[in-house]
């Protein structure tokens, strides 16, 4: 897992996404910009093509709402 905080969505509208591995859900732009903090070897902040790749906007789930947003289903 990475080193950094993970970073709580700035919005809760349509463009939430998750990351495929993790489940951490962010906006695309909070993964374009700074990637997955639990998932850094995707590269995400590096090569923008990949927050497409390694994330979706497609889940299901509680979102449980502590320090971080996590969801328990990823679909697609």
């Amino acid at each position: 897992m990475g080193s950094a905080a993970a970073q709580i969505p700035t919005s809760f509208g349509h463009e939430l996404r998750a990351c495929r591995r993790c489940r951490l859900v962010k906006t695309y732009d909070q993964f374009r910009e700074s990637g997955c903090e639990n998932c850094p070897f995707f590269n995400m902040d590096a090569d923008h093509e990949r927050v497409v790749d390694c994330t979706t906007p497609n889940f299901t789930g509680d979102s449980k709402l502590r320090i971080h947003i996590y969801i328990s289903t990823v679909r697609g």
